[in-house]
């Protein structure tokens, strides 16, 4: 992901305002708590990477409705782990790595844990 200015937004907050049916109250929270516009904006694109990986690793992609996952950060003051929320409920089954390639992008991996078939 990216973590460029968005192209034909006259700014920051208009461009958010355009993706604001696309994410959660709490992560709009989490993206709005930065304290400077650069900032916002990258986790603005760290969140969207999360739902990226999500509904690609789920096979529906924009299928989905975006706000029905709502992902946030156990450790908020690392940020390398995201777990995620679905219609309000943990979703013990999947796991999100972040990863830092460089200052101006990123790239989330979806995990899911494989069923314990041994009582099968």
């Amino acid at each position: 992901m990216d973590y460029s200015k968005p192209r034909g937004s006259k700014s920051v907050e208009s461009f958010f305002d355009t993706m604001k049916s696309s994410f959660t109250d709490d992560e709009w929270l989490t993206i709005k708590a930065e304290d400077e516009e650069e900032k916002r904006l990258k986790e603005f694109y760290r969140h969207w990477s999360l739902k990226e990986s999500y509904i690609k690793a789920i096979g529906l992609g924009l299928g989905f409705e975006l706000r029905r996952g709502s992902f946030f950060y156990p450790d908020a003051k690392s940020k390398l782990y995201a777990q995620v929320k679905i219609d309000g409920v943990l979703d013990h089954d999947w796991h999100f790595v972040l990863t830092e390639l460089d200052d101006n992008h990123c790239v989330s991996t979806a995990t899911r844990d494989k069923p314990n078939t041994d009582s099968w």
